[in-house]
């Protein structure tokens, strides 16, 4: 299966990037590393829905310090500090709501 296959469009960005789901079931299924798909994603100018990424590997049995642990230093690595920083405060925001 084609990696854009495991992709599900979740929407668009207000600058008309498209958002993709379904990234943990690709990494885990086939084991593709997180900084690598995000790099061919960067490449093809698509943003991760990364509460849909913390879902699904929570929902798989991994903590929440773990899957956010890995979230850091694949953005980080991949996007860099600002990046990061504004994915993580949105991840926090979304975790103090439950």
């Amino acid at each position: 299966m084609a990696k854009k296959d495991m992709y599900r469009i979740m929407g668009k960005t207000t600058d008309g990037k498209v958002v993709v789901g379904g990234i943990y079931e690709f990494t885990s299924t086939y084991g593709y590393p997180l900084v690598e798909l995000l790099y061919d994603m960067q490449d093809k100018d698509l943003v991760v829905e990364w509460i849909d990424y913390y879902k699904c590997s929570l929902a798989s049995g991994m903590k929440s310090d773990r899957i956010l642990g890995r979230m850091r230093e694949a953005i980080l690595e991949v996007y860099g500090d600002k990046h990061c920083k504004a994915v993580m405060d949105r991840m926090t925001l979304y975790l103090e709501s439950l």
